[in-house]
């Protein structure tokens, strides 16, 4: 179920959606599902239970989980409004606020020989934006 983007690949020349990284197709090494009637994301598209999608990330070793490996979003972050939030999400996508918890569950694809490592202080640059401009309650940049 779900919306069919790209076909996935670990290996070989498969190109991730059309991403290019350092003038490279890249092939896509992370998964993204939606277990919930609806799940949160800064996103042009509503995602729905049982859809599955793909990413890039540079190094599947090191992760870099978009919300710093928690499972919830900052309340600063959850009761700005929402021309403030990293992404605004048309209402038309997501009329609601943008809720407590992340609602959907990631992993990496590696060859199942690598380790792999998060750091629970490594965020995106925008949740340090975020966090720096307006103030998030335990943000330790």
């Amino acid at each position: 179920k779900g919306l069919k983007f790209w076909e996935p690949s670990i290996k070989g020349s498969g190109n991730c959606g059309g991403h290019v990284l350092d003038g490279e197709p890249v092939t896509c090494n992370v998964w993204v599902f939606c277990g919930e009637p609806q799940c949160f994301s800064f996103d042009i598209h509503n995602h729905t239970r049982g859809e599955c999608w793909l990413k890039h990330v540079r190094d599947p070793t090191h992760p870099e989980p978009w919300n710093g490996g928690k499972l919830a979003f900052p309340p600063e972050m959850r009761s700005a409004p929402r021309k403030d939030w990293p992404w605004a999400v048309k209402e038309d996508i997501w009329p609601w606020p943008m809720p407590e918890m992340v609602s959907w569950d990631a992993g990496v694809i590696t060859d199942g020989k690598a380790v792999t490592h998060r750091h629970p202080q490594h965020r995106p640059d925008w949740y340090h934006s975020f966090c720096n401009k307006h103030g998030c309650s335990g943000y330790d940049p």
